[in-house]
C-alpha cells in the first residue's frame, strides 16, 4: 500500500473544496479510545495493532479493508482474502479489496465480479454469521459458479456480511486455495468477533467520512424516476413543487421517495437527503 498515505484528522472537503468536520464521526482521538485504549488489557497485540493500522486508514475503506484481511489471512492460515463495499440489492457484488498470502499464488479476486441474486450470495447477505463452503467442487449451494471459483483455486471458502447496526455494508470472504479445509467453531469465532467488533464499525465510519456508504455508491439502485425525485428533494422543494416540477402528481412523487428511503436505507426525508447529497 505504498501509494497510499494515511489520514492525519477527519478532515473531509466539503463541495467548494473546504475542510468540514462531519459531526457523525467521532474524531480520531475517540476512535483510538474506543478501539485500541478500552480494548488494551483483554484484546491480543497483532489484533491491536491491526487495528491501529486501520485507523491511520480511517478516509480509505478500500485500504483499510485491506489491512484487515491481512490480518485475517495471516491469523487464519489462509490463502486469499477478499471484500467487497455493496449491498444485497444491487446487480451484481464486485470485490474492492484482496489480500494475498504471498508465499502462495493464489489469483485475485480484483476484477470480478458475481450476480447478487445467485443464491450464493443471497444465502450470505441474509445470514448473520459466517457462512462456510467447503469442497468448492461438490458443494450444491455454488451451482453454475462452480467452474468460475475452480478458475479462481477456491477450495473451501467462509464468507461475512458486514453490517453496522442496521446499515448493510458490504461482504467479506476468505478462501484455501490449495487444499480442501474444513472450517473449526474457533476460527468462525474469530472472523465473527473481529467483523462484528472492529472491521465493520470502524469500515462504517471510514465509509462516511469518505461519503462511500453502499448506498451513495451506487446510484444505479435507484430508478431515474426515482433519482430524478430525489435529486429536487436535495434542493429542498417540497412533495407538490417536486410533483408540478416533473409533471406527476404528489402521490406518485411521494410513492417514488419512499422507495428511494426503502433502497437507501434512510430513516426519513432528513436520512435520504443527507444520503444522495454526495451523488455526483
Amino acid at each position: 500500500m505504498s501509494d497510499r498515505q494515511p489520514s492525519e484528522d477527519l478532515r473531509v472537503q466539503n463541495q467548494i473544496g473546504q475542510p468540514h468536520r462531519d459531526a457523525n464521526i467521532p474524531d480520531l482521538r475517540t476512535l483510538r479510545h474506543r478501539f485500541l485504549d478500552e480494548r488494551r488489557h483483554n484484546t491480543p497485540g497483532p489484533l491491536l495493532d491491526c487495528v491501529a493500522h486501520m485507523l491511520l486508514y480511517i478516509d480509505q475503506p478500500d485500504a483499510l479493508l485491506e489491512i484487515g484481511l491481512s490480518y485475517l489471512v495471516r491469523t487464519l492460515g489462509v490463502c486469499r482474502g477478499d471484500a467487497g463495499i455493496s449491498a444485497p440489492y444491487l446487480t451484481l457484488y464486485t470485490p474492492t479489496a484482496v489480500y494475498l498470502d504471498p508465499r502462495r499464488e493464489a489469483p485475485t479476486m480484483l476484477g470480478i465480479s458475481i450476480p447478487n441474486k445467485h443464491p450464493l450470495l443471497q444465502l450470505i447477505w441474509h445470514t448473520t454469521g459466517p457462512v462456510r463452503f467447503e469442497q468448492v467442487e461438490q458443494n450444491p449451494v455454488i451451482g453454475d459458479l462452480r467452474e468460475a471459483f475452480i478458475s479462481l483455486r477456491s477450495r473451501s471458502m467462509v464468507a461475512r456480511r458486514l453490517e453496522h447496526y442496521d446499515t448493510t455494508l458490504g461482504l467479506i470472504c476468505l478462501d484455501h486455495t490449495e487444499e480442501s479445509h474444513v472450517w473449526q467453531l474457533g476460527e468462525l469465532a474469530l472472523i465473527d468477533d473481529f467483523c462484528q467488533d472492529f472491521l465493520a464499525p470502524i469500515l462504517a465510519y471510514s465509509l462516511r467520512l469518505s461519503k462511500r456508504l453502499p448506498q451513495v455508491r451506487n446510484a444505479n439502485a435507484l430508478t431515474s424516476a426515482e433519482l430524478e425525485a430525489v435529486r429536487l428533494a436535495t434542493e429542498g422543494l417540497t412533495y407538490g413543487e417536486i410533483a408540478a416540477r416533473l409533471n406527476k402528481s404528489v402521490r406518485t412523487v411521494d410513492n417514488q421517495l419512499r422507495r428511494a428511503r426503502e433502497k437507501l436505507g434512510a430513516r426519513n426525508q432528513i436520512d435520504l437527503v443527507r444520503l444522495i447529497t454526495p451523488f455526483p
